[in-house]
């Protein structure tokens, strides 16, 4: 499970959420070519997520 902190707006018969945060790939088995194994940093293993959900009425 991941837990993050989030923005929600009500307004004009919508809910909008943004939220921003970073995960480990590796700790969800998400291991190919890992920096560490790989030895290069073309992955990165902190991954930086984005999200803006908008629900309309």
């Amino acid at each position: 499970m991941i837990e993050f902190p989030a923005t929600i707006k009500m307004e004009e018969g919508k809910i909008t959420t943004v939220a921003s945060f970073s995960i480990d790939r590796k700790k969800w088995k998400l291991s190919y070519m890992s920096e560490k194994s790989f030895g290069d940093k073309i992955i990165k293993d902190m991954i930086d997520i984005d999200l803006k959900i908008i629900v309309k009425k």
